[in-house]
């Protein structure tokens, strides 16, 4: 890749991420997506408070309060606002593709002198990047006002191991929703109905992964992913990373590249500008 090709890739991709992060699209996703996770119940931590207290209240009691505060402002953050960021990210495909084909400049964006590949990786990008930075803010300022009267008495590590078990479900679910959405709105014509399939599809792979848990799915895949990643005690949260542990993530993830690939083969071969 050249460096003229570059500077055209970012000033398409800074154009994009412009128009899906102006007020009030970003100030509105942030504010829902917080209300959201604040409001989260907190029975990890009351769960792990009854164990403690059958084995040593007068010794434990006052660290499960502190580290079980905190495991109930990570555990399940993001899986929670799957249903949420479903609706956004069907909102943010059309804003940035469907309706540049409503308005007339869709055809008009393919005939400039840059690769397809570009316009797809970079309405892709800003789609992706979007979810990416007002998920991983939302959360963050959520952990802070729940756990705003802890966070001193916490270890780093387990500080740094809740905000990175955070930004990878972050990774992970918006590359899974962004995939699906992008591709579904490229391909089909009309914008109404590009958003009902992406909405429906995307909540069909919701009820499937409630329903069906022999294969992992995002949205309860993340749980499972939780479960088998976090060490969790007294001493503080770890996280502990193996083949064992990663295996939830497998399916989805495997989902969302090909789905990835289907749409940059599709828009770069196949896609009919008119």
């Amino acid at each position: 890749m050249s460096v003229l090709s570059m500077a055209k890739f970012k000033i398409l991709l800074f154009r994009q991420m412009r128009d899906l992060l102006q007020f009030p699209y970003f100030e509105i996703m942030l504010s829902i997506f917080m209300f959201q996770m604040v409001g989260h119940s907190i029975h990890y931590g009351i769960t792990f408070l009854q164990n403690l207290y059958d084995t040593d209240p007068l010794e434990h009691a006052a660290k499960g309060i502190i580290y079980g505060t905190y495991l109930s402002s990570i555990c399940g953050r993001i899986s929670l606002l799957y249903p949420i960021i479903t609706f956004f990210s069907s909102i943010l495909s059309y804003l940035i593709i469907s309706y540049f084909k409503d308005i007339g400049f869709f055809k008009t964006e393919f005939s400039f002198p840059i690769k397809r590949s570009f316009i797809y990786l970079s309405k892709f990008l800003a789609l992706y990047l979007t979810l990416v930075i007002t998920m991983f803010s939302s959360a963050l300022l959520a952990l802070a006002i729940n756990c705003f009267n802890i966070f001193q008495l916490l270890d780093l590590g387990s500080i740094f191991s809740g905000i990175l078990l955070i930004f990878m479900e972050t990774l992970f679910l918006s590359f899974f929703v962004s995939s699906i959405t992008t591709l579904i709105t490229f391909m089909i014509k009309w914008s109404g109905i590009s958003l009902v399939i992406s909405i429906s599809l995307l909540y069909s792979f919701m009820h499937i992964s409630q329903n069906f848990k022999i294969v992992p799915l995002f949205p309860n895949g993340l749980q499972d992913f939780e479960n088998k990643t976090i060490n969790f005690s007294t001493e503080g949260i770890r996280l502990s990373f193996s083949p064992y542990s990663l295996e939830p993530l497998f399916p989805s993830i495997f989902i969302s590249l090909v789905v990835f690939l289907l749409g940059y083969y599709y828009v770069t071969r196949r896609l009919q500008v008119s």
